[in-house]
C-alpha cells in the first residue's frame, strides 16, 4: 500500500470512529430520556428472556448488550423477540457498515431519487407502473428547474406556482421525518411566497398533492398513508425487512412517525396487524378518525410495493440499505415518495413486535463483530 493510500486510509478510520462514537453517545442519550424510560418500565424481562439475548449477542456479536431497547419494542408491540437489534446499535455501526456517504449524499437528494423510478418505468418486463408525485418546480443548490428537469428562472417558477391551487412542498437534502413538510393552498401562497422562498433556500421541491387507493384512503382519508418498506443487500441477495404501512391521524395530512402519524405491522400478502402503535406507546385496535379495524383489513397490491422496492435497491447496489417509503396512487400506480439511506427506522419495524432482519440476524451480526462490510 502506498503513503498516499495509507495516510486516505487512516482518515476516513478516524472519520469513522468520530461518527461511530457521536452516534452512540446520541442513541445512549435517547434511550434515556425520560418519557423512553417509562415505557421500558412497564416490562419486566423474565430471567429466561434475559438469558436468550444474551446467549444470542455473546454467540453472534461477541458481547452482551443492555435490555433497554428490548424492553421498549417488547412494551410498546406486546411481542418479545431476542433477535431485535438496539438502535445503538443500528445507528452507530450497522448503517457504517453498509451506506458509504461517497454514495447516498448524493442519491437520497429527493430531485434525484425520482431518477430511479423513471428508469423502472422504461423497464418493460416490469408488470406494473411506477412513478414518482408529479413536479411542478424544483430547486437544486439555487438552480431552477421545472417538473422535466429544464432549467427555468426564480420568475418562471413563481408563474408556475400562481397557476397553482395548492401543491406539496419540501425540502430535498436534509430532510426527514416530514419536517418543513406543508401542503400550501393558493391564498397562502400569494400572501407568503416571497417568505416561502425564504424559507426553503435553495434545495426543494413542488409536487402535486397526492392521493391514494381507495383501500389506503378509506383508512385515513386526509392523510397519503405510505409503506415503508426497508431493503437490505446480504450475501449478494437483496432482502426486505418486515413492512410496516404508517397513517395520518387528526387531520393531517403526513403520516410520519414524528408528526403525529400511526404505524402498523401489514403482511406480505397485504393484511393489516391487529394493532396500529406511536412511537410513545400510543395503541390503536380501531384508526381514531375513520373508525376503521384494522386486524385484517386488507390493501391491493402490496405485492408490487414489494417488487418496486427490490427493484429500486438493484439500482443502486452500492447503498447497501434504503428505507423507502412507497404508496399505491388512486389509478392503482406503485408511486415512490423518497428513499432514506441514512438515519434509518428499524425501530417502526420493531415497535410492531418484528425483528428487522429475522433468520438474518445472526450473520448481520457475524459480520458487524468481525467489523466487515454487509454486503
Amino acid at each position: 500500500m502506498t503513503l498516499k493510500k495509507t495516510l486516505k486510509k487512516l482518515y476516513f478510520d478516524f472519520v469513522k470512529q468520530i461518527t461511530i462514537y457521536r452516534n452512540e453517545k446520541m442513541e445512549k442519550r435517547k434511550i434515556k430520556q425520560k418519557r423512553r424510560m417509562e415505557i421500558q418500565k412497564l416490562v419486566s424481562l423474565t430471567k429466561e428472556q434475559k438469558k436468550q439475548i444474551d446467549t444470542f449477542y455473546k454467540t453472534e456479536y461477541g458481547k452482551k448488550i443492555k435490555y433497554n431497547w428490548h424492553k421498549e419494542y417488547t412494551a410498546i408491540s406486546g411481542v418479545f423477540d431476542y433477535r431485535y437489534v438496539p438502535e445503538l446499535l443500528w445507528t452507530a455501526r450497522v448503517e457504517e457498515l453498509w451506506n458509504s456517504p461517497a454514495y447516498y449524499k448524493c442519491l437520497q437528494d429527493k430531485n434525484i431519487i425520482e431518477l430511479l423510478s423513471k428508469s423502472l418505468n422504461s423497464d418493460k418486463n416490469l408488470s406494473f407502473s411506477i412513478r414518482s408525485p408529479k413536479a411542478y418546480v424544483r430547486c437544486a443548490n439555487g438552480l431552477f428547474l421545472d417538473g422535466d428537469y429544464h432549467i427555468i428562472s426564480k420568475e418562471e417558477a413563481i408563474l408556475k406556482m400562481d397557476s397553482l391551487d395548492k401543491f406539496f412542498i419540501k425540502p430535498s437534502v436534509d430532510s426527514g421525518s416530514g419536517k418543513n413538510c406543508r401542503i400550501v393552498h393558493h391564498e397562502e401562497w400569494e400572501k407568503e411566497k416571497e417568505q416561502i422562498f425564504k424559507d426553503y433556500n435553495k434545495d426543494f421541491i413542488v409536487q402535486e398533492v397526492l392521493h391514494n387507493s381507495e383501500d389506503l384512503a378509506r383508512l385515513n382519508p386526509t392523510s397519503c398513508n405510505t409503506f415503508r418498506v426497508i431493503t437490505y443487500i446480504l450475501d449478494n441477495k437483496i432482502y426486505h425487512m418486515p413492512l410496516v404501512l404508517r397513517m395520518g391521524r387528526n387531520g393531517k395530512y403526513l403520516d410520519n412517525a414524528h408528526q403525529g402519524g400511526i404505524f402498523i405491522g401489514v403482511s406480505e400478502d397485504g393484511h393489516l396487524a391487529k394493532q396500529a402503535v406511536t412511537e410513545f406507546n400510543e395503541k390503536y385496535f380501531v384508526h381514531p378518525d375513520s373508525k376503521i379495524t384494522f386486524e385484517n383489513y386488507h390493501i391491493e397490491n402490496v405485492d408490487k410495493i414489494i417488487e418496486a422496492a427490490h427493484q429500486l435497491q438493484a439500482l443502486i447496489p452500492h447503498v447497501g440499505c434504503v428505507h423507502w417509503d412507497l404508496t399505491i396512487g388512486d389509478q392503482g400506480e406503485v408511486i415512490l415518495m423518497e428513499g432514506n439511506m441514512r438515519g434509518g427506522s428499524i425501530w417502526l419495524v420493531e415497535m410492531t413486535g418484528k425483528a428487522p432482519f429475522g433468520e438474518n440476524t445472526a450473520r448481520v451480526l457475524n459480520l458487524l463483530r468481525d467489523n466487515k462490510n454487509l454486503f
